[in-house]
């Protein structure tokens, strides 16, 4: 990968070209229930694409709330009425940095659908698959009860010369092995798609307000020699 497909910062709406889709190097498949409507997200020269939540569960019961983004053309056969449905959703993991009413930038994430399946009964599956580069220097940090975790960001190369940017979260033996990791290292990653909410002052410090973030959780890595 050239260097310069690490450090290259997207500008504009990467909801990306028909056709570039066709490495394997970033995979996502998802299950479980629609827990909002379509939403407008955007249009490119390809078309609108429209925005949905899917919330899956895991083992130990946890519901983690997945943002869905797809093309019109999936809708157009779809009833709108698509909350409280199952599907199955395969797709890649993309970043997208998005300005808001105020001009701030914002980094957004969620799953480009490239095939989406109706299920006939309940059903919940959360897998990413991706390889690419390190993009930082892992970060280490305790919980309050004393739970190793590591950060980093990984560069994942499209096939149109830019990447996507993806956060990885890592507990335990898993964040210990990253700390050893350096910028630049090619890494292939498996890993499950986590929300969770906290609450973020408003800009005034005046009030608190609910938020809700994805991250990928990682549980293997492994680097390429």
């Amino acid at each position: 990968m050239k260097r310069k497909n690490v450090e290259k910062r997207r500008k504009g709406n990467p909801i990306i070209k028909r056709g570039y889709n066709n490495t394997n190097n970033n995979k996502v498949i998802i299950a479980g229930i629609v827990v909002s409507e379509f939403e407008f997200y955007g249009r490119n020269n390809c078309g609108g694409f429209y925005k949905v939540k899917v919330e899956t569960v895991n083992l130990q019961g946890k519901k983690d709330v997945i943002p869905v983004v797809l093309s019109e053309v999936f809708i157009a056969d779809i009833n709108k009425q698509i909350q409280n449905k199952y599907i199955k959703v395969k797709g890649k993991y993309r970043s997208f940095t998005k300005e808001d009413e105020k001009g701030q930038r914002h980094l957004e994430v969620f799953v480009l659908a490239s095939d989406i399946t109706f299920l006939e009964k309940e059903l919940y599956e959360n897998k990413i698959y991706f390889d690419g580069y390190l993009c930082d220097t892992p970060k280490i940090r305790y919980t309050p009860l004393g739970y190793l975790i590591t950060d980093v960001t990984i560069a994942v190369n499209r096939d149109d010369g830019t990447g996507d940017y993806i956060r990885c979260i890592s507990w335990g033996r898993t964040a210990k092995k990253i700390q050893g990791f350096k910028i630049g290292e090619h890494v292939s990653v498996y890993a499950q798609i986590r929300s969770r909410k906290f609450l973020k002052k408003n800009e005034e410090g005046t009030e608190f307000r609910e938020k809700e973030i994805n991250e990928v959780s990682v549980k293997f890595i492994k680097k390429y020699t």
